[in-house]
Protein backbone atom coordinates (compact mmCIF):
# COMPACT_ATOMS: atom_id res chain seq x y z
CA UNK A 1 0.00 0.00 0.00
CA UNK A 2 1.44 3.33 -1.06
CA UNK A 3 1.80 5.84 1.76
CA UNK A 4 0.97 9.53 1.42
CA UNK A 5 4.04 11.65 2.03
CA UNK A 6 2.81 15.04 0.91
CA UNK A 7 -0.37 17.06 0.83
CA UNK A 8 -2.46 16.66 -2.31
CA UNK A 9 -5.47 18.92 -1.96
CA UNK A 10 -8.48 17.56 -3.81
CA UNK A 11 -11.42 19.94 -4.06
CA UNK A 12 -14.41 18.39 -5.88
CA UNK A 13 -16.53 20.69 -8.02
CA UNK A 14 -19.62 19.72 -5.98
CA UNK A 15 -18.22 21.72 -3.07
CA UNK A 16 -17.78 24.97 -4.98
CA UNK A 17 -20.18 27.60 -3.62
CA UNK A 18 -21.44 30.57 -5.64
CA UNK A 19 -19.06 33.50 -5.11
CA UNK A 20 -21.76 35.94 -3.98
CA UNK A 21 -23.25 33.42 -1.56
CA UNK A 22 -19.80 32.62 -0.23
CA UNK A 23 -19.09 36.32 0.27
CA UNK A 24 -22.32 36.73 2.24
CA UNK A 25 -21.87 33.72 4.54
CA UNK A 26 -18.31 34.77 5.40
CA UNK A 27 -19.58 37.87 7.20
CA UNK A 28 -19.58 37.60 11.03
CA UNK A 29 -22.94 38.36 12.63
CA UNK A 30 -22.27 40.10 15.95
CA UNK A 31 -25.81 39.48 17.20
CA UNK A 32 -25.52 35.72 16.68
CA UNK A 33 -22.05 35.68 18.21
CA UNK A 34 -23.44 37.50 21.25
CA UNK A 35 -26.36 35.04 21.50
CA UNK A 36 -24.08 31.99 21.32
CA UNK A 37 -21.78 33.48 23.97
CA UNK A 38 -24.70 34.44 26.21
CA UNK A 39 -26.23 30.98 25.90
CA UNK A 40 -23.06 29.23 27.10
CA UNK A 41 -22.39 31.62 29.97
CA UNK A 42 -25.99 31.97 31.17
CA UNK A 43 -26.57 28.19 31.00
CA UNK A 44 -23.49 27.65 33.16
CA UNK A 45 -24.59 30.26 35.71
CA UNK A 46 -28.13 28.84 35.75
CA UNK A 47 -26.80 25.38 36.60
CA UNK A 48 -24.73 26.87 39.43
CA UNK A 49 -27.86 28.59 40.76
CA UNK A 50 -29.87 25.34 40.56
CA UNK A 51 -27.14 23.57 42.51
CA UNK A 52 -27.20 26.20 45.25
CA UNK A 53 -31.00 26.15 45.45
CA UNK A 54 -31.31 22.37 45.61
CA UNK A 55 -28.09 21.82 47.59
CA UNK A 56 -28.38 18.07 47.22
CA UNK A 57 -25.25 15.95 46.85
CA UNK A 58 -27.17 13.52 44.65
CA UNK A 59 -27.91 16.34 42.18
CA UNK A 60 -24.46 17.88 41.96
CA UNK A 61 -22.88 15.08 39.83
CA UNK A 62 -25.66 15.48 37.26
CA UNK A 63 -25.16 19.25 37.21
CA UNK A 64 -21.40 18.76 36.79
CA UNK A 65 -22.03 16.60 33.73
CA UNK A 66 -24.07 19.37 32.09
CA UNK A 67 -21.63 22.06 33.22
CA UNK A 68 -18.74 19.97 31.92
CA UNK A 69 -20.42 19.78 28.55
CA UNK A 70 -20.92 23.55 28.53
CA UNK A 71 -17.27 23.99 29.57
CA UNK A 72 -16.21 21.81 26.64
CA UNK A 73 -18.19 24.19 24.43
CA UNK A 74 -15.80 27.01 25.40
CA UNK A 75 -13.45 25.59 22.79
CA UNK A 76 -15.94 26.74 20.13
CA UNK A 77 -15.28 30.50 20.41
CA UNK A 78 -11.58 29.71 20.79
CA UNK A 79 -11.80 27.75 17.55
CA UNK A 80 -13.59 30.65 15.85
CA UNK A 81 -10.78 32.99 16.90
CA UNK A 82 -8.18 30.58 15.50
CA UNK A 83 -9.77 31.07 12.07
CA UNK A 84 -10.31 34.82 12.65
CA UNK A 85 -14.07 34.39 12.33
CA UNK A 86 -15.21 36.56 15.25
CA UNK A 87 -13.69 39.82 14.04
CA UNK A 88 -11.95 41.31 11.02
CA UNK A 89 -9.05 42.17 13.33
CA UNK A 90 -6.44 39.47 13.96
CA UNK A 91 -5.50 41.16 17.27
CA UNK A 92 -9.11 41.21 18.48
CA UNK A 93 -9.53 37.52 17.60
CA UNK A 94 -6.36 36.71 19.51
CA UNK A 95 -7.48 38.66 22.57
CA UNK A 96 -10.95 37.07 22.62
CA UNK A 97 -9.41 33.65 22.00
CA UNK A 98 -7.10 34.00 25.00
CA UNK A 99 -9.99 35.09 27.25
CA UNK A 100 -12.13 32.08 26.29
CA UNK A 101 -9.11 29.76 26.63
CA UNK A 102 -8.27 30.62 30.22
CA UNK A 103 -11.26 28.97 31.99
CA UNK A 104 -10.51 25.66 30.26
CA UNK A 105 -6.76 26.10 31.02
CA UNK A 106 -5.68 26.18 27.39
CA UNK A 107 -2.83 28.04 25.73
CA UNK A 108 -4.58 29.75 22.84
CA UNK A 109 -1.59 30.09 20.52
CA UNK A 110 -0.48 26.52 21.10
CA UNK A 111 -3.96 25.31 20.19
CA UNK A 112 -4.05 27.67 17.19
CA UNK A 113 -0.87 26.38 15.56
CA UNK A 114 -1.74 22.77 16.29
CA UNK A 115 -5.22 23.18 14.84
CA UNK A 116 -4.05 24.95 11.68
CA UNK A 117 -1.58 22.12 11.13
CA UNK A 118 -4.48 19.68 11.50
CA UNK A 119 -6.37 21.51 8.75
CA UNK A 120 -3.34 21.38 6.51
CA UNK A 121 -2.81 17.63 6.90
CA UNK A 122 -6.28 16.28 7.74
CA UNK A 123 -6.20 12.47 7.98
CA UNK A 124 -2.81 12.16 6.25
CA UNK A 125 0.81 12.14 7.41
CA UNK A 126 1.42 15.20 9.57
CA UNK A 127 -2.08 15.43 11.08
CA UNK A 128 -1.77 16.72 14.66
CA UNK A 129 -5.22 15.44 15.69
CA UNK A 130 -5.24 12.00 14.18
CA UNK A 131 -7.22 9.36 16.12
CA UNK A 132 -6.51 5.73 15.32
CA UNK A 133 -9.32 3.21 15.42
CA UNK A 134 -9.73 1.47 18.77
CA UNK A 135 -8.83 -2.19 18.95
CA UNK A 136 -10.86 -2.94 22.09
CA UNK A 137 -13.68 -1.60 24.23
CA UNK A 138 -11.25 -1.24 27.13
CA UNK A 139 -9.04 1.08 25.09
CA UNK A 140 -12.04 3.23 24.19
CA UNK A 141 -13.15 3.68 27.82
CA UNK A 142 -9.56 4.15 28.99
CA UNK A 143 -9.24 7.06 26.57
CA UNK A 144 -12.65 8.44 27.55
CA UNK A 145 -12.06 8.59 31.30
CA UNK A 146 -8.27 8.60 31.80
CA UNK A 147 -5.89 8.98 28.89
CA UNK A 148 -7.43 12.09 27.34
CA UNK A 149 -6.97 13.88 30.68
CA UNK A 150 -3.42 12.56 31.11
CA UNK A 151 -2.44 13.52 27.56
CA UNK A 152 -3.91 16.99 28.01
CA UNK A 153 -1.95 17.58 31.22
CA UNK A 154 1.27 16.33 29.60
CA UNK A 155 0.81 18.54 26.55
CA UNK A 156 -0.01 21.55 28.72
CA UNK A 157 3.04 20.91 30.90
CA UNK A 158 5.30 20.71 27.85
CA UNK A 159 3.89 23.96 26.49
CA UNK A 160 4.37 25.78 29.81
CA UNK A 161 7.94 24.41 30.03
CA UNK A 162 8.40 25.48 26.39
CA UNK A 163 9.14 21.97 25.14
CA UNK A 164 7.58 22.80 21.80
CA UNK A 165 6.39 20.12 19.34
CA UNK A 166 8.08 19.98 15.93
CA UNK A 167 5.31 21.91 14.15
CA UNK A 168 6.11 24.98 16.31
CA UNK A 169 9.15 26.09 14.34
CA UNK A 170 8.55 29.80 13.69
CA UNK A 171 9.91 32.35 16.17
CA UNK A 172 6.58 34.23 16.09
CA UNK A 173 4.71 31.07 17.10
CA UNK A 174 7.09 30.51 20.02
CA UNK A 175 6.74 34.12 21.13
CA UNK A 176 2.93 33.99 20.94
CA UNK A 177 2.86 30.83 23.05
CA UNK A 178 5.21 32.35 25.62
CA UNK A 179 2.99 35.42 25.98
CA UNK A 180 -0.11 33.26 26.35
CA UNK A 181 1.70 31.21 28.98
CA UNK A 182 1.96 34.33 31.14
CA UNK A 183 -1.81 34.85 30.95
CA UNK A 184 -2.39 31.15 31.62
CA UNK A 185 -0.11 31.09 34.66
CA UNK A 186 -1.85 34.20 35.98
CA UNK A 187 -5.23 32.44 35.62
CA UNK A 188 -3.93 29.31 37.35
CA UNK A 189 -2.59 31.42 40.23
CA UNK A 190 -5.99 33.12 40.53
CA UNK A 191 -7.86 29.81 40.61
CA UNK A 192 -5.44 28.27 43.10
CA UNK A 193 -5.89 31.30 45.37
CA UNK A 194 -9.66 30.97 45.04
CA UNK A 195 -9.40 27.28 45.89
CA UNK A 196 -7.48 28.10 49.08
CA UNK A 197 -9.83 30.88 50.16
CA UNK A 198 -13.18 29.46 48.96
CA UNK A 199 -12.38 25.75 48.72
CA UNK A 200 -15.92 24.36 48.64
CA UNK A 201 -17.33 26.81 46.12
CA UNK A 202 -14.34 26.62 43.79
CA UNK A 203 -14.57 22.83 43.66
CA UNK A 204 -18.36 22.88 43.21
CA UNK A 205 -18.46 25.59 40.56
CA UNK A 206 -15.14 25.15 38.77
CA UNK A 207 -12.88 22.15 39.34
CA UNK A 208 -15.55 19.44 39.23
CA UNK A 209 -17.24 20.81 36.07
CA UNK A 210 -13.81 21.31 34.48
CA UNK A 211 -12.90 17.69 35.17
CA UNK A 212 -16.18 16.58 33.56
CA UNK A 213 -15.41 18.67 30.48
CA UNK A 214 -12.72 16.20 29.38
CA UNK A 215 -15.01 13.22 28.65
CA UNK A 216 -17.51 15.66 27.10
CA UNK A 217 -14.84 17.04 24.78
CA UNK A 218 -13.77 13.50 23.91
CA UNK A 219 -17.33 12.47 23.00
CA UNK A 220 -17.77 15.38 20.61
CA UNK A 221 -14.24 15.42 19.15
CA UNK A 222 -13.88 11.73 18.25
CA UNK A 223 -16.71 11.69 15.65
CA UNK A 224 -15.07 14.47 13.63
CA UNK A 225 -12.63 12.14 11.86
CA UNK A 226 -12.77 8.71 13.52
CA UNK A 227 -13.15 5.96 10.93
CA UNK A 228 -13.11 8.39 8.02
CA UNK A 229 -10.91 7.74 4.99
CA UNK A 230 -7.22 8.54 5.31
CA UNK A 231 -7.15 10.82 2.32
CA UNK A 232 -6.88 14.53 1.58
CA UNK A 233 -10.26 14.46 -0.17
CA UNK A 234 -12.66 16.60 1.96
CA UNK A 235 -15.61 14.51 0.81
CA UNK A 236 -14.26 11.49 2.64
CA UNK A 237 -11.97 12.53 5.51
CA UNK A 238 -14.35 14.36 7.88
CA UNK A 239 -17.73 13.65 9.47
CA UNK A 240 -20.70 15.94 10.09
CA UNK A 241 -22.95 15.05 13.04
CA UNK A 242 -26.40 16.65 12.87
CA UNK A 243 -27.38 16.38 16.55
CA UNK A 244 -30.04 18.50 18.32
CA UNK A 245 -30.49 22.24 18.83
CA UNK A 246 -29.17 22.29 22.43
CA UNK A 247 -25.94 20.55 21.48
CA UNK A 248 -25.55 22.75 18.42
CA UNK A 249 -25.92 25.89 20.55
CA UNK A 250 -23.37 24.77 23.12
CA UNK A 251 -20.93 23.77 20.37
CA UNK A 252 -21.58 26.83 18.19
CA UNK A 253 -22.53 24.52 15.27
CA UNK A 254 -19.15 22.76 15.39
CA UNK A 255 -21.07 19.57 14.60
CA UNK A 256 -21.03 20.69 10.94
CA UNK A 257 -17.41 19.69 10.88
CA UNK A 258 -17.05 18.55 7.28
CA UNK A 259 -18.46 21.84 6.04
CA UNK A 260 -16.05 23.70 8.29
CA UNK A 261 -13.05 21.81 6.93
CA UNK A 262 -13.96 22.76 3.38
CA UNK A 263 -14.63 26.44 4.19
CA UNK A 264 -12.91 27.28 7.52
CA UNK A 265 -13.39 31.02 6.91
CA UNK A 266 -17.17 30.67 7.28
CA UNK A 267 -18.26 31.67 10.83
CA UNK A 268 -19.89 28.90 12.81
CA UNK A 269 -23.29 30.62 12.92
CA UNK A 270 -23.44 30.29 9.10
CA UNK A 271 -22.43 26.63 8.93
CA UNK A 272 -26.09 25.46 8.83
CA UNK A 273 -26.51 27.52 5.65
CA UNK A 274 -23.35 25.97 4.23
CA UNK A 275 -24.67 22.52 5.16
CA UNK A 276 -27.80 23.07 3.05
CA UNK A 277 -25.56 23.90 0.09
CA UNK A 278 -22.94 21.14 0.22
CA UNK A 279 -23.85 18.82 3.11
CA UNK A 280 -25.32 16.10 0.92
CA UNK A 281 -21.99 15.45 -0.81
CA UNK A 282 -20.07 14.23 2.25
CA UNK A 283 -19.64 10.49 2.69
CA UNK A 284 -19.66 10.46 6.49
CA UNK A 285 -22.69 11.88 8.31
CA UNK A 286 -24.28 10.83 11.58
CA UNK A 287 -27.64 11.73 13.10
CA UNK A 288 -26.40 12.18 16.67
CA UNK A 289 -23.33 11.83 18.87
CA UNK A 290 -25.14 9.22 20.93
CA UNK A 291 -25.74 7.00 17.90
CA UNK A 292 -22.15 7.41 16.75
CA UNK A 293 -20.70 6.24 20.06
CA UNK A 294 -23.31 3.50 20.38
CA UNK A 295 -22.10 2.10 17.05
CA UNK A 296 -18.48 2.25 18.21
CA UNK A 297 -19.31 0.46 21.48
CA UNK A 298 -21.37 -2.21 19.71
CA UNK A 299 -18.61 -2.79 17.16
CA UNK A 300 -15.89 -3.05 19.79
CA UNK A 301 -18.07 -5.30 21.96
CA UNK A 302 -18.60 -7.67 19.04
CA UNK A 303 -14.88 -7.54 18.33
CA UNK A 304 -14.02 -8.39 21.95
CA UNK A 305 -16.55 -11.26 21.99
CA UNK A 306 -15.15 -12.65 18.73
CA UNK A 307 -11.61 -12.47 20.09
CA UNK A 308 -12.63 -14.25 23.31
CA UNK A 309 -14.44 -16.92 21.31
CA UNK A 310 -11.41 -17.53 19.09
CA UNK A 311 -9.10 -17.72 22.12
CA UNK A 312 -11.47 -20.20 23.79
CA UNK A 313 -11.59 -22.42 20.72
CA UNK A 314 -7.81 -22.45 20.55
Amino acid sequence: MKSINKVKRIFPTELVVDSQVFYDIQKPNLVKIFLFSSFNLSAYVLLCWIGVMLHNWLVWPLLWCFQGFIFSGFIAPVHECVHNNLSSSVKVNRLIGVVWSLPIILNFSSYKYKHLEHHKYTRIVGDTSNFDDYSSLGGYFLDLFVLNVVNYVLQLTNIILENFPNYIHLEKARRDIQIDNLALLGWIALVVTSTIVWTKFTFLFYWCPLLMSFPSAFLTAIPEHYGCDKTSNPLDNTRTTLSNSFVRCVMWNANYHAEHHVYPSVPSHNLPILHTLIGKYFQYQEQSYFLFHLKIIQGLLNKDNTLKKNNYQQ
